[in-house]
């Protein structure tokens, strides 16, 4: 990646309950523009060449209350987010505002958000969230590929097989360790509760 991604500090912001809806109750500053001639918006985002701009966009339906959204259906934690607030002046020229960010950890009471500078950093950012996650649940606790244990050569100390899967999740284990810190995840984002 060519962009030198800033490391924001995660954001939190409040969720509410109506009518057996979850509904985000507020957005981040300068992300909402109340004004007649403003159009605003949240969505999930993520790579598309076709479409405009390269990225495909699923909008969250508008709630009662300035900077409310319904949350959608398929948010969840390693999902890019974009907030949108363009206004328009009296001769039409847009005054726009982006900000995006990748959902760190969801409930029915807070969703955690880390901002990003720019779409390309927040998706990248979430496929790493992603690919972590996938990790931590499926590489850390399979049996070991065939393969991956080999038999010592001649000369070779000789070590027993839980040693050589112990020095290999170690090594996963290290591997994890150094992208949760790359991307300011805590271990309470992995295990889904709030830090």
């Amino acid at each position: 990646m060519s962009e030198t991604t800033t490391t924001h500090e995660p954001l939190t912001l409040a969720v509410v309950v109506e009518a057996g809806y979850r509904v985000l109750a507020e957005v981040p500053t300068g992300c909402w523009d109340g004004h007649k001639r403003s159009k605003n918006w949240l969505a999930l985002i993520e790579k598309d060449p076709t479409k405009p701009g390269g990225l495909a966009s699923v909008f969250w339906t508008k709630a009662r209350g300035d900077g409310y959204y319904l949350i959608h259906r398929d948010a969840c934690r390693g999902c890019a987010i974009e907030l949108g607030a363009d206004y328009y002046t009296a001769s039409g020229r847009p005054d726009r505002h982006r900000w995006y960010g990748v959902i760190v950890h969801l409930t029915d009471r807070q969703l955690v958000v880390r901002a990003f500078d720019s779409a390309a950093q927040a998706i990248d950012a979430a496929e790493e969230i992603v690919a972590l996650d996938l990790m931590v649940a499926n590489e850390l606790n399979r049996p070991p590929l065939p393969g991956e244990i080999k038999l010592p050569a001649a000369g070779d100390p000789i070590e027993s097989e839980s040693a050589i899967r112990s020095a290999q999740k170690a090594r996963d284990v290290a591997e994890v360790r150094a992208l949760m810190a790359r991307l300011g995840v805590s271990r309470a984002d992995l295990e889904g509760t709030p830090s």
